[in-house]
């Protein structure tokens, strides 16, 4: 970490790296970077690049974090930190570097393997997940998921329909969404 720090702290356009994490038993916890110090933002790189769905492990440099607090809502307690990732991905790029840092496993009642049960218990949260999704900066199949996840978090909280159209910026995406959304809420809410 001191390595790639020292190599790039003077570059006032990054704010993170990303090393690689590994499983105990030397597995890769999903890919390497398809170039090694990539420098790229969250979006360029993991999101639009495909490599959404594994954990890396992420230093950051405190003023960033700063700089981008996660926000807090009433009686809520969990969020997807990728909100943030993504905010500050709209400003700050970050080197991804194939060295693994990490090792660990994920255990069957921790977050990663319950994501969608405190996602459904903090709602609000996830629908303002789900509107930095639906940004044009997003792959259209990110902004689609996006635009469903807002439609079922938005019932999970007690909204209407309705009123979830007025409510966002992407009223076209919202409404596109709204049957897939509603099947995934009955869906959701009957497995809980």
């Amino acid at each position: 970490m001191l390595k790639i720090h020292k190599k790039y702290r003077s570059q006032n356009n990054i704010c993170r790296y990303a090393f690689l994490r590994t499983f105990p038993d030397g597995k890769i916890n999903g890919k390497k970077f398809d170039t090694n110090e990539k420098i790229g933002s969250y979006i360029a790189v993991r999101v639009n690049g495909d490599d959404t769905g594994a954990d890396k492990a992420e230093v950051f440099k405190t003023c960033c974090l700063k700089e981008f607090p996660f926000p807090e809502y009433l009686n809520e307690k969990f969020l997807g930190e990728d909100l943030i990732w993504v905010r500050m991905a709209r400003k700050y790029e970050m080197v991804h570097t194939n060295k693994a840092i990490y090792v660990g496993n994920y255990l069957e009642d921790g977050l990663t393997n319950n994501r969608r049960k405190h996602n459904i218990a903090s709602p609000v949260g996830c629908m303002h997940r789900a509107e930095e999704f639906m940004e044009p900066d997003l792959k259209i199949k990110y902004r689609i998921k996006g635009g469903l996840q807002y439609i079922v978090y938005g019932k999970f909280a007690g909204f209407h329909v309705i009123d979830l159209i007025h409510k966002s910026k992407y009223k076209v995406l919202v409404t596109a969404c709204i049957p897939g959304g509603l099947f995934l809420y009955s869906r959701w809410g009957k497995a809980q």
